[in-house]
């Protein structure tokens, strides 16, 4: 818990310790006080009502303390960055203004946070810090990398870095470009708080009135008395466990903005086998492969950030697959290895079949028979005749009733022994399901590409900001403005590095493969990529005399894409919600009240039609 506030706390603010250490604490003294009260009043609610099962109280305290300690510091961490924000918006207007007066952005930035709220005046001081840093360059970069800072900040770094550096170029209009898109950013939160606060009561609701629809129906129906008594408590428990689980997803849908990381943690660790000769030659052979499927995986692996190759990624497919597929076949083998001395060694009850035998001779006579069994497996004796001849070496049952029973048993016994094992069809099984768990890390990749996709739209246009900075600049080249992308880059970082390794030994081809690549990010990223490329026939700054009017237009367009995609989100999380009120209102009251209606209807036909009988 306090690993989870604390990590949520320095995304807002680099918080001193000491200011951090009183916020936990008041959140967690908070939280507190709500669980009691959550307690007591659940309690009474749930006593209230006549034979509450302790399982369904225990489901609703549980599930009311992780409510709990999900939306109490959620409430308060929300409020906290919408404080933040909206000061923000009047701190970057100041720092616009001072810089204009002073034409110094370290003094515009301390002038403009002062008198502000704390959280503001840290963030400022944190920026001032890395500006008058001797190696600022490489801070910039770290700090860009960092998940634990804010967003705006960020952008606001590289556009303070880029005038300390350039001067006062298209400042003051990046400006307004960054507050309009925070008014957005705090529009946005506004919306989706108010739209799935909704949802949330919707989805959690219907489990805490469980107790007044089984009163209810016991109103109508009282024989549903039994029903919520076995399978009722049943449904509650899937009520219980399909209500977080919607919920969860609700949280997740509802943070929209988020940064995307990188698929750091592995299965296993695969770099040992590189050193071995035929897994090399087994890698080269994967590099080499063509297909749709080697397309998909290397676009993947592109958008996704990583730097595996297309080879490397299979192999790990590969030994994955074997991995899981062995240990399902060991697991198999164990299972059916137990059965089988469960068949070895458990005795046939003689307690029903010999009633009036003492003791003693009923001991004898299991033990006798399951040395029979144990000899008829080893021998593979399924005949009854054979059976009842050993079984009769040592010890014979008077009764034919009770021998032929003792034999049928030790007969299925033996056939069941003998066909315990892996079959094919569970080996099929194992095989389909190990590659599926593998394939996994393409799930992953998906996942992280459809996050980078989302964040790589801010990133192009932070490039056309710096663009619109330097290209006017005396001596610029192509050159120092990819390196200038590069160092503000997170997602571009692989492609630009790479154009600028390999830029050397052509320029063309460079920018061509960046295209390439940078498309596979995002398709927006073309545009800048052409215009790169005509740099050498009209010239840098007619090259990029259109920057300004795509920015607008790209501006539009991630605005439109964001919607669409909370609609979406919104869409699917609504209809999530009604499962539980579905479940517990349909499932829970409706059907059962009508099933055991339905059954009286019944019976008053039979009744009607006995007595015209």
């Amino acid at each position: 818990m306090s690993g989870f506030l604390r990590d949520k706390y320095l995304r807002l603010c680099p918080y001193g310790q000491k200011q951090l250490t009183k916020l936990i604490k008041k959140q967690k003294k908070e939280l507190l006080v709500f669980s009691v009260l959550a307690i007591a009043l659940l309690i009474a609610w749930n006593n209230s009502f006549e034979n509450t099962d302790g399982i369904y109280m225990a489901e609703s305290i549980l599930l009311a303390l992780y409510l709990l300690c999900m939306e109490v510091p959620g409430y308060h961490l929300n409020q906290k960055e919408n404080r933040i924000y909206y000061e923000l918006l009047v701190f970057f207007s100041r720092v616009k203004h001072r810089y204009a007066a002073c034409h110094h952005i370290g003094n515009a930035i301390l002038t403009a946070a002062d008198g502000m709220e704390y959280e503001v005046q840290r963030l400022a001081e944190e920026v001032v810090e890395i500006l008058y840093d001797r190696d600022r360059r490489e801070k910039v970069r770290a700090y860009v990398e960092n998940d634990k800072k804010n967003r705006f900040m960020k952008l606001f770094l590289i556009q303070a870095y880029e005038v300390s550096e350039q001067g006062n170029r298209c400042f003051s209009e990046n400006m307004e470009y960054l507050r309009l898109e925070l008014m957005e950013e705090i529009y946005r939160r506004k919306k989706r708080g108010f739209e799935f606060s909704g949802y949330i009561f919707v989805a959690v609701t219907p489990f805490f009135m469980m107790p007044l629809l089984k009163q209810w129906g016991k109103q109508f129906t009282p024989e549903l008395e039994y029903f919520y008594a076995g399978l009722g408590v049943l449904l509650e428990t899937v009520v219980f466990c399909i209500t977080i689980f919607i919920y969860i997803m609700i949280v997740k849908a509802k943070e929209l903005t988020f940064f995307a990381k990188g698929v750091k943690e592995r299965l296993f660790k695969t770099e040992p086998f590189y050193y071995i000769g035929q897994v090399s030659n087994v890698i080269r052979y994967l590099d080499r492969a063509k297909g749709k499927f080697s397309y998909f995986i290397r676009r993947l692996l592109l958008q996704a950030g990583e730097n595996v190759s297309y080879g490397r990624f299979c192999f790990r497919l590969l030994l994955s697959t074997f991995c899981f597929f062995t240990v399902f076949i060991i697991t198999g083998v164990e299972i059916h290895k137990k059965e089988k001395e469960a068949i070895l060694y458990g005795t046939i009850e003689m307690n029903v079949l010999l009633p009036v035998a003492d003791e003693e001779k009923r001991e004898i006579i299991e033990a006798h028979i399951l040395e029979v069994t144990r000899r008829c497996i080893n021998l593979n004796i399924v005949r009854e005749e054979q059976i009842g001849m050993l079984l009769r070496e040592r010890v014979r049952l008077h009764n034919d009733f009770v021998e032929q029973t003792v034999i049928g048993e030790i007969k299925n016994r033996t056939l069941q022994y003998q066909n315990t094992g892996l079959s094919f069809a569970e080996i099929v099984i194992s095989f389909f399901l190990s590659v599926g768990i593998s394939f996994f890390h393409v799930l992953q990749l998906l996942h992280q590409s459809s996050q980078i996709r989302s964040e790589a739209v801010f990133e192009i246009r932070q490039f056309q900001s710096i663009i619109l900075m330097e290209c006017k600049l005396q001596g610029m080249t192509i050159l120092s403005l990819l390196e200038d992308m590069e160092v503000f880059s997170r997602y571009y970082r692989n492609c630009l590095k790479t154009c600028i390794n390999s830029y050397g030994s052509g320029s063309e081809t460079a920018l061509l493969r960046l295209k390439e690549e940078g498309m596979a990010l995002h398709e927006s990223f073309e545009e800048l990529a052409d215009a790169f490329l005509s740099v050498d026939e009209v010239g840098i700054e007619q090259a990029f005399s259109e920057i300004e009017s795509n920015r607008k237009l790209l501006e539009r367009m991630e605005q439109l894409e964001t919607d669409f995609m909370m609609e979406n989100k919104k869409d699917t999380i609504e209809l999530l919600s009604k499962i539980p009120s579905l479940l517990a209102v349909g499932g829970y009251f409706i059907l059962p009240v009508f099933m055991y209606s339905l059954n009286g209807v019944y019976e008053v036909f039979e009744l009607l039609e006995e007595m015209q009988i």
